[in-house]
């Protein structure tokens, strides 16, 4: 948590935020306690050395993500569906875990590909509007680590040697990760 102390000192108050702001807060936040049951779901099932140590690593950086969330945003600002996205991430990671470290990594691969991208569409309106340079940063610094985690999944099992299923499964997990995102915003 290092790196965001001395920037929790420099962001807003939450309520001062602008609307479309303070819901994409609140699903970044949904989906930082999302991604820390991914990987507790992957934690549960895998034996598998290399796949702990990947999902290990990992976890440590989203519990640090979702401590800045939860240190900035009071229980009220976040989203009332909190049970619905730790049961939803934990059943994602258990379940790709269960078949193996190519689903866990195909899994990591989708759902950071959307993060990042997410992240990203919030960057940008942030710089163009000026609403927040410090959460910007923040912003940017996570949107870093979930690239690096994304990168990570892929070296790993790389996109071409995925079979066709893999296809269909990663765009399954695209698809309830837009549907988590825009349901955390309003509720």
């Amino acid at each position: 948590m290092g790196r965001l102390e001395n920037i929790m000192g420099a962001l807003p108050r939450f309520e001062q935020l602008p609307a479309w702001l303070r819901a994409d807060l609140r699903s970044d936040h949904a989906g930082e306690l999302g991604a820390v049951y991914i990987y507790r779901g992957i934690l549960a099932v895998t034996t598998d050395v290399a796949l702990r140590d990947f999902a290990d690593r990992h976890l440590r950086q989203e519990r640090e993500h979702l401590h800045f969330f939860e240190a900035w945003l009071s229980p009220a600002q976040r989203s009332a569906l909190l049970p619905l996205w730790r049961f939803s991430g934990f059943i994602l990671g258990a379940l790709s875990a269960l078949f193996g470290p190519a689903a866990v990594y195909t899994t990591i691969d989708a759902v950071e590909r959307f993060v990042v991208a997410h992240y990203a569409r919030q960057i940008a309106r942030l710089q163009m509007t000026g609403d927040g340079v410090a959460i910007a940063e923040v912003l940017q610094n996570f949107c870093a680590d979930e690239q690096r985690h994304r990168n990570d999944a892929v070296q790993r099992h790389p996109v071409q040697k995925r079979a066709r299923l893999a296809g269909a499964w990663a765009a399954i997990v695209a698809l309830g990760s837009r549907i988590a995102v825009c349901t955390a915003r309003w509720v």
